[in-house]
């Protein structure tokens, strides 16, 4: 930044120093902030629905994905800005190429955008002070909104276990939009009040049972699926690695791959560069056709995909958990550790299709032998998880999403 850009930043533009590490002042941001600023000074009062979408990580890219395609073909009258605080995030090829044509979608990076219109909504799902650290961006973003007197909105991402409810509580903004109802209660409990917390439904089960998949699997054997996080969960372990390698080992060893195929799904954030899973077939001398490994990028084979084709789910601390038992599903919560962050999901325990192994391949082994001969009913549970998980599977959920965006933003 030149010096005279320096002097007139200190000047007339200090509160912006704080985010403009995500969004960094330009001299065309300038330019125009100058002009609008002479020009254009009642454009704050600009009517219409306009919505900034603050994208701080895959998190946020995968929840938005559903309202923006939603948008796109319903409510072509909505403004939409997309500000990426991170540079190397971006929407699959499909949407961003339905937001490049799109008049009313589009990309920004100037932060002076993000507080032109008095009644914008602004949007982000990290902005969690439980998660200091890893919510970071989404926190200082937040705050220099809600400073400036704006309305901020924190969309739900995870599921129901104890430290994500306890996280959600924590949320720096204003209003909270919600998918089942054992969070909005707890909001609610916890002194959130009724007209800031929205109960919509999870966006991305709007499509939970109609997904045209690509997924081609041995017909002659039966599917467990691993679907779980091998990037955070250890990382408080004197060695995570090993540990995540001791993982895989125990669920690798306790399957019997004349009776089941395995599929793993990895999770947006596992390392594709020193894959794991690919590491420790090899070493374990697996073929390919016994442990098929699925990237996370593959949009061919969605993570419902997987879970819709398995007869085990085993994961460790994943809202798949949940998902799968709406799907009426058996699920095995595998952890290496009692005290690992299985723990958050023993509300579960009561559901029968819900089982929960910690320690050696041998039990886990066994676990899965039982599953497989026991083929118990859920049923009677199932209405209860969906009320509590995602409201209601009527693939109404992101329409009620943007209702609630659009009630937002008629609030004074």
């Amino acid at each position: 930044m030149s010096y005279l850009k320096k002097k007139i930043s200190a000047l007339f533009l200090s509160k912006y120093q704080v985010i403009e590490n995500y969004f960094p002042i330009t001299k065309k941001n300038l330019t125009n902030y100058f002009k609008e600023k002479v020009f254009f000074k009642d454009a704050k009062n600009t009517k219409g629905l306009y919505i900034n979408f603050i994208i701080t990580s895959k998190t946020e890219i995968r929840i938005f994905t559903p309202l923006l395609n939603y948008i796109l073909e319903n409510n072509p009258e909505i403004k939409v800005s997309l500000f990426f605080a991170k540079q190397n995030l971006a929407f699959d090829s499909k949407l961003s190429k339905k937001i490049t044509e799109s008049k009313n979608v589009n990309y920004d990076s100037s932060p002076f955008n993000l507080i032109k219109f008095k009644k914008s909504v602004n949007v982000v799902c990290l902005d969690h002070t439980f998660y200091i650290k890893a919510h970071k961006l989404g926190i200082e973003i937040i705050d220099f909104l809600n400073r400036e007197n704006l309305k901020t909105v924190c969309i739900q991402h995870g599921g129901n276990q104890d430290d994500y409810i306890k996280g959600q509580l924590s949320s720096k903004s204003k209003y909270q939009i919600v998918f089942g109802k054992l969070i909005f209660n707890r909001l609610l409990e916890y002194g959130f009040g009724s007209g800031k917390v929205y109960l919509t439904g999870n966006p991305l089960h709007d499509n939970l049972f109609s997904s045209n998949s690509n997924l081609k699997l041995d017909e002659n054997r039966k599917v467990i699926s691993l679907v779980t996080c091998m990037h955070t969960e250890y990382d408080d372990r004197p060695d995570p690695k090993a540990c995540y390698i001791e993982y895989l080992k125990n669920v690798y060893t306790s399957i019997n791959f004349d009776d089941y195929q395995l599929v793993v799904k990895m999770h947006p954030y596992d390392n594709v560069l020193d894959n794991i899973y690919d590491v420790v077939s090899q070493d374990l001398k697996l073929a390919d056709y016994d442990v098929r490994i699925i990237k996370s990028n593959d949009s061919n084979n969605s993570v419902y995909d997987i879970i819709s084709a398995s007869d085990i789910v085993i994961s460790r601390a994943s809202t798949i958990i949940e998902e799968a038992l709406m799907i009426n599903k058996r699920v095995i919560a595998f952890d290496l550790f009692e005290d690992g962050n299985s723990q958050y999901y023993d509300f579960l325990l009561k559901y029968r299709n819900y089982e929960k192994v910690i320690g050696k391949a041998g039990n886990l082994r066994d676990i899965i032998a039982k599953s497989s001969s026991e083929a118990e009913d859920n049923l009677g549970d199932i209405d209860e998880l969906v009320l509590n998980t995602t409201y209601k599977l009527d693939g109404k959920s992101t329409e009620r999403i943007i209702r609630a965006l659009k009630d937002i933003s008629k609030i004074n």
